[in-house]
């Protein structure tokens, strides 16, 4: 399997010994094949060779670098793009169209979907059976779905807004009684981000930064542009697609910091308290992505198919961007 190989700890080195990347810290050493790796994320005070840095580039291994929230603030990738500038051209033209915000609504329909079976998967297997607060909020987010199957788009600036209101409503009850099945001392209050300010949201702000890297780098790798967004407004230097494109997916991220939870997995040496909040800690950190890992390695069904969670993203995005296509050639015959 390939994995996101990540380098968070201060005087690790990665170099190049012969035709694999060599990893050492401390006294310890090992060796890693380019075709075991299909990303390689960095932290501050990672050593890194130039030889080891074309080894990456020769074998399209993107090199990310990440912030101490796990978020991606740069990377490096080698000038091969794998596709042609015309789906990016036609990219441009698609994003204000009533296609473009249909496809957006289907995909937070499809995230209000995951929300709610795993809300109710998670609920429903508490000895005692969800609380009536939460069987109220199931079949809120049930209405919710229908009323977004039932609204047109005619206007895709309006219904943008009006998307956003249905959304935030939903995540709003889908956390507050997700919260209510975890263990007492992992329970929240509400999301935190920018910090976190408990165990839950820590660990779950590092894994959307690290599932964000995942998302951009398909989007690249489908031949699409990361800034050209849809449904989030234009921000300057800010992969605002990648925000659109990553709502399906959040539920991932959510059932592995869930899960961590549930197993009591993350405690005070996991964690580094701020004045503002909590951060993870390297043992966190390696405790989350281990978890990660293992967790989009797992094939599952998904859309119709049946493939690794890593090789959805990525199927779904040369999809989204065949679908970009193909609206263009329809509005060139005029059909």
């Amino acid at each position: 399997m390939a994995i996101q190989l990540i380098l968070d700890s201060p005087g690790v080195k990665l170099s190049r010994q012969q035709l694999l990347f060599e990893i050492r810290y401390q006294d310890e050493r090992r060796t890693v094949h380019p075709d075991q790796v299909q990303q390689i994320l960095l932290s501050r005070g990672v050593l890194l060779t130039s030889d080891a840095l074309l080894l990456a580039l020769e074998q399209q291994i993107d090199l990310i670098l990440l912030d101490r929230r796990g978020y991606p603030v740069g990377r490096l990738w080698n000038h091969r793009f794998g596709s042609i500038a015309t789906v990016r051209r036609q990219q441009l033209r698609f994003a204000p169209s009533r296609t473009a915000m249909e496809w957006v609504r289907d995909w937070v329909l499809l995230k209000i979907r995951t929300q709610t079976a795993f809300l109710y998967q998670v609920s429903y297997a508490r000895p005692e059976g969800p609380p009536p607060e939460t069987q109220k909020a199931l079949k809120a987010l049930e209405r919710i779905q229908r009323q977004l199957l039932r609204h047109r788009v005619v206007m895709p600036e309006v219904f943008g807004a009006s998307l956003r209101g249905w959304e935030g409503t939903a995540s709003r009850l889908y956390f507050e009684n997700l919260s209510q099945a975890l263990p007492p001392l992992y329970r929240f209050e509400a999301r935190s981000r920018r910090p976190a300010r408990d165990y839950f949201n820590c660990a779950l702000n590092y894994l959307y930064g690290v599932l964000y890297a995942s998302v951009e780098s398909a989007l690249i790798k489908a031949g699409l542009d990361p800034a050209i967004g849809i449904w989030h407004a234009d921000e300057y230097n800010k992969p605002v697609l990648s925000f659109d494109f990553i709502e399906p997916y959040r539920v991932w991220a959510d059932q592995i910091a869930f899960r961590l939870c549930q197993q009591y997995a993350l405690g005070p040496a996991d964690v580094v308290a701020h004045q503002e909040g909590l951060w993870l800690a390297g043992s966190g950190k390696r405790r989350v992505i281990q978890a990660f890992n293992d967790f989009l390695d797992e094939v599952v069904p998904w859309q119709g198919r049946r493939r690794s969670r890593q090789t959805h993203i990525q199927l779904d995005a040369h999809a989204f961007a065949q679908k970009i296509l193909k609206w263009e050639e329809t509005m060139n015959s005029g059909q």
